[in-house]
């Protein structure tokens, strides 16, 4: 007997079915809110941010700068030569203070950076958790701050403090953990967020007003990596994930690959349209700043927070940033590209940061901006997109689904 129509139309509807299954491509990766591991339990009682957290902040922050004015304070910036001059707290190790000194030097080398402003980097042990009685917010075990060159201080100034305990009765007992400690401040990521600002102070001068608003606003994130002697890692190619990417043949024959459903959990809806073919998107992503209560917008202003060092530091999805970790080497890339003159005039420049782009650069910052970002992550389709692969599949679906109706239709048939 003949297959009925309505037998005809349940074998069509489960091929389908079964190449929708087949072909649906991963769920995309949700990112996390990075801040909520700060929260303390007052803020996870009473909410988010909390006065109690923004006071440990406060604290933070004046102890820092009690710091740096002790170690690199007037008289130290005054004797300071033209070049790199590193300072070295006495409670720092040998071994420490050696390699640590050995891979900031080398580091300096590579940038052949100009002498516009002295550059000195001090290494301060400070395992403090109270400041005059109060506690401070929680730091990582090696953090730095880059204090840049102001009205009433010609150089710029580096601060390394490190909260690991080094020696005394609360320091560590194994090689290891001081091994540890070595490994992640001279790791060239620790060299680059160390010295990558001051090398763009020292070798091309102050930057213009607009140039400092924008870096400030994005929490100088286009500046935490800086090596203009090397081409900037692609998030596609070179970077490497904790958890890995899912991958299978469904995915790739739905167009693509898991790992841009990935990368799409590290971009803001600007940077996504960016790598789709909206060049204005672009640049408002670049120009978009992070969101920062008035006392962190304040600090932030005036002082570049590297984050954290070497195998503590890393990319957050809480952090706000638009292009997601290759954002870090955004200014790197232009120094790169531009040359140093044309970027000294980008640089430089009083007019906003897309007149002054295209002006240095002989093109708008958005086609510029667009390039890098596809460099980084590849193309993107907005909207309802089906690729060619896709079509193929489905049609070689419908195909084999048709077959074996066909064959069970004569199998059925009557003689």
């Amino acid at each position: 007997m003949a297959l009925t129509w309505r037998r005809w139309v349940a074998v069509f509807v489960l091929a389908c079915a079964a190449a929708v299954v087949w072909l649906a491509p991963p769920r995309p990766i949700q990112p996390t809110n990075a801040g909520s591991r700060y929260a303390s339990n007052f803020g996870s009682r009473y909410g988010w941010p909390d006065a109690a957290e923004r006071l440990e902040a406060a604290n933070l922050r004046l102890r820092l700068l009690e710091i740096r004015d002790s170690a690199m304070g007037p008289g130290v910036v005054a004797a300071a030569r033209p070049g790199l001059t590193i300072l070295t707290d006495p409670a720092i190790p040998d071994s420490i203070s050696r390699s640590v000194g050995a891979s900031l030097d080398a580091a300096w080398a590579r940038y052949d950076a100009g002498t516009r402003f002295p550059v000195l980097v001090a290494i301060v042990a400070d395992t403090s958790k109270y400041n005059d009685g109060l506690p401070m917010l929680h730091a990582s075990p090696a953090e730095g701050y880059t204090f840049p060159p102001d009205s009433a201080t010609a150089a710029c100034r580096v601060l390394v403090r490190v909260t690991f305990p080094l020696q005394g009765a609360g320091a560590p007992e194994t090689r290891g953990l001081r091994n540890r400690l070595i490994r992640a401040l001279t790791l060239h990521s620790t060299d680059r967020a160390t010295l990558g600002p001051c090398a763009l102070y020292a070798t091309f001068g102050r930057p213009g007003r607009h140039v400092v608003e924008w870096l400030a606003s994005a929490g100088w994130e286009p500046v935490q990596d800086v090596d203009w002697s090397q081409p900037s890692p692609t998030v596609l190619t070179d970077l490497s994930w904790q958890f890995g990417v899912y991958e299978d043949l469904a995915t790739s024959v739905a167009g693509g690959s898991a790992q841009s459903w990935w990368i799409r959990s590290f971009l803001s809806n600007d940077a996504i349209a960016c790598v789709g073919g909206e060049s204005a998107r672009c640049v408002t992503g670049i120009e978009a700043g992070e969101p920062a209560g008035k006392d962190a917008r304040a600090w932030r202003d005036q002082v570049i927070d590297a984050r954290s060092y070497g195998v503590y530091r890393g990319w957050y999805f809480g952090w706000g940033n638009h292009f997601g970790p290759a954002e870090t080497w955004l200014v790197s890339d232009m120094v790169r590209e531009l040359g140093r003159e044309r970027f000294a005039e980008f640089w430089t420049s009083p007019a906003d940061v897309s007149s002054a782009f295209a002006q240095a650069a002989g093109t708008p910052l958005g086609a510029w901006a667009q390039q890098w970002a596809r460099r980084q992550y590849g193309r993107d389709d907005l909207g309802p997109v089906v690729p060619a692969r896709t079509w193929w599949a489905g049609l070689l679906a419908l195909v084999a689904g048709l077959g074996v109706a066909l064959a069970l239709a004569r199998e059925r048939q009557v003689a």
